[in-house]
């Protein structure tokens, strides 16, 4: 999948599309890799959930805000 927005990324910047058709493949590749790490940040706090916990409290951490 991210390899096919990419691809296509890079075919819109050769043919120097405009700015809004760059800027539309940049927020479905944004949105893919958010998607992604947010999927990856759920099975990291469902197997280390007594580590995240105190990493947060020693550190004072906290984690990034959704919906930016």
């Amino acid at each position: 999948m991210i390899a096919h927005l990419l691809s296509s990324l890079r075919a819109a910047v050769d043919r120097a599309a405009p700015p809004e058709e760059l800027d539309h493949h940049l927020e479905g590749i944004a949105a893919i890799m958010e998607n992604h790490f947010r999927y990856e940040e759920r099975q990291l706090l469902t197997a280390l959930p007594g580590r995240y916990r105190a990493w947060r409290r020693a550190t004072g951490a906290c984690p990034a805000r959704r919906g930016h």
